[in-house]
């Protein structure tokens, strides 16, 4: 069967490319050669195709660090944010989730990956093989030139046809437009079940544990007795403003209200989050206490984290897991104050990785929430639950009309075994 797909609107027109056009571009992203003209007048010296062949092996054009275009786009209940069009993270602000939270976040070359993926087997449920993740609220589907129905997000389907910016998926008859979706083979957040299925052993593909753990997100327990991450309390958006919606880096700024128990405001949290074409975010939270005493308890359960998929799980097949001072693994960077932890681990065909940066400027020196089951976070709360009672606990109190501020980061690359690329990427952020 033949798949003919055009796209149009007033200002430009898409269309699938021929075989033959494709056979014979040298197409290169982002450091990527995925097309080699045959029929190129121009020798190809032997030493330059050993060069491209090493580079495609070793997964260093995958972690290509070059500049690109950071652009933002608002559904109703999401932003969606993409570099050079591919989809990197998506904000969702929607009222039927307790928390704010991002996902996916991915790792840059992803739908190259995907090309490679599409030639073969899936595996089983869980696998991410070919599979994507629909990332926009709804996401057209197109068939020979027409529309014909759309994927909702939060759907992982099957591509089984690359034809950028175009993939067809086989269950919808269609294609979708590749900014419209996250591979799930460059994806370093675990896929969010609504409806798990239980009973399954932990290393199945689909266990799914801890199902407060979305994406990347900003909540602790104990603020005011409330348990705020295991998501008892609410966080409930406000408003959502872009502020720069493109260029070297993307920013926004939400305000949300973390709810008392008589559902008033107890806390606002404004948070400035920049996007950058390196795969980093930043992000500086402020909480004001609103109308009245706030505390912020002792407790590990907090304040900036990820959840990882399965497969970078440590205690499965992922890690290493790194900090700024040598430590490795999760039981020995648990607890500890440092600069930076990494916690590297196989994404499908890809090895990947995920470094949280506390900034120098916070009030005090945050330790790391960090498991072997995927869990990975960051808090300047806990004092006595992190050093096991060797302290004190420290409590922050704010009264009303006080203020917190907090800075976190985080960076997503390809794994190359190096740790001077988590020093790196520290660098940058707290440089910025």
């Amino acid at each position: 069967m033949t798949h003919r797909l055009s796209w149009r609107s007033s200002r430009m027109r898409m269309s699938v490319p021929s075989r033959k056009e494709s056979l014979r571009r040298l197409s290169v992203r982002r450091g990527i050669v995925y097309h080699i003209n045959r029929e190129c007048s121009i020798p190809v010296e032997r030493t330059m195709r050993i060069g491209i062949l090493v580079c495609l092996l070793s997964g260093w054009c995958l972690s290509s660090l070059s500049a690109g275009e950071v652009t933002l786009v608002s559904d109703p209940q999401s932003v969606v944010v993409r570099i050079d069009g591919e989809v990197f993270t998506v904000l969702h602000t929607g009222t039927q989730w307790r928390k704010l939270f991002l996902n996916p976040v991915t790792a840059a070359g992803g739908l190259e990956q995907l090309a490679m993926d599409v030639t073969h087997p899936s595996g089983e449920p869980g696998l991410p093989g070919s599979r994507v993740l629909i990332c926009r609220d709804f996401a057209e589907v197109r068939l020979n030139d027409q529309p014909t129905g759309k994927l909702a997000q939060g759907q992982v389907v099957e591509v089984r046809e690359v034809k950028r910016p175009w993939l067809f998926v086989p269950e919808a008859n269609g294609w979708v437009h590749e900014g419209d979706v996250a591979p799930l083979g460059s994806t370093v957040t675990r896929v969010i079940q609504t409806a798990p299925q239980k009973g399954l052993d932990r290393q199945h593909p689909l266990y799914y544990d801890h199902p407060h753990h979305k994406g990347v997100w900003f909540s602790v327990d104990e603020v005011n007795e409330i348990k705020f991450w295991n998501e008892d309390g609410r966080i409930l958006p406000v408003s959502t403003k872009i502020d720069v919606e493109k260029g070297e880096f993307a920013q926004l700024t939400q305000v949300s209200h973390w709810l008392s128990k008589e559902d008033t405001p107890l806390l606002e949290e404004t948070t400035t989050m920049r996007f950058y074409a390196d795969r980093t975010m930043s992000f500086d939270f402020e909480l004001k206490a609103q109308g009245q005493a706030v505390h912020f308890g002792d407790t590990k359960e907090g304040l900036f984290a990820i959840r990882l998929p399965n497969s970078m799980r440590e205690f499965s097949q992922g890690g290493p897991v790194t900090n700024a001072e040598g430590l490795t693994t999760t039981a020995q960077c648990w607890g500890q104050p440092s600069p930076w932890v990494d916690y590297a681990g196989p994404v499908g065909q890809r090895r990947l990785a995920v470094t949280l940066f506390d900034h120098p400027q916070n009030f005090r020196k945050s330790r790391y929430h960090v498991r072997d089951y995927g869990l990975f976070s960051v808090s300047p709360f806990g004092e006595k639950a992190y050093s096991n009672g060797a302290q004190p606990e420290a409590i922050v109190n704010l009264e009303p009309g006080q203020s917190l501020k907090l800075k976190y980061g985080l960076n997503v690359r390809a794994d190359t075994g190096n740790n001077s690329e988590a020093k790196a990427a520290y660098e940058r952020y707290a440089g910025r």
